[in-house]
């Protein structure tokens, strides 16, 4: 097995979670604050070579009905450009509700903790969490 990164794509924010090497722990790591897309993508480029994941899960945000919004098309754009520069796969991952679980795990865990910041950080690892249980169910 081998680390696998997680990011929870903003326009303001993006967050980035690291898994251990055996994909048994998940870690919020970061928060990049760029609001420009491609100086976006070189700060993810250096998260990749700093933590060195196998494969980069990058959370596509979905409308509750399953459908893409502008926010979806927008991260998808973003994945594609990730993957035409790293040598790594970079998969979309349907983030539904990552957010609203990274509040909850955030105020039960430390109300007085629970700023935007970790909470994209904290976001990136529920995503994270979610594309690394589908894999493990799906190796059984």
């Amino acid at each position: 097995m081998a680390r696998i990164m997680g990011l929870d794509l903003g326009k303001a924010r993006t967050g980035v979670a690291i898994s251990d090497p055996t994909q048994t722990i998940v870690s919020p790591v970061t928060t990049i604050n760029i609001k420009n897309e491609s100086t976006l993508t070189s700060e993810i480029e250096k998260c990749v070579e700093e933590y060195k994941p196998e494969i980069l899960v990058v959370g596509i945000p979905t409308l509750m009905d399953g459908s893409r919004g502008s926010m979806a098309k927008w991260a998808e754009n973003i994945r594609r450009e990730l993957q035409k520069h790293l040598t790594i796969p970079v998969k979309g991952w349907d983030e539904r509700m990552s957010t609203v679980s990274a509040k909850r795990i955030l105020q039960e865990n430390d109300p007085s903790t629970s700023t935007n910041h970790s909470e994209d950080a904290v976001s990136a690892a529920v995503i994270l969490e979610s594309y690394i249980a589908y894999k493990n169910r799906g190796s059984r």
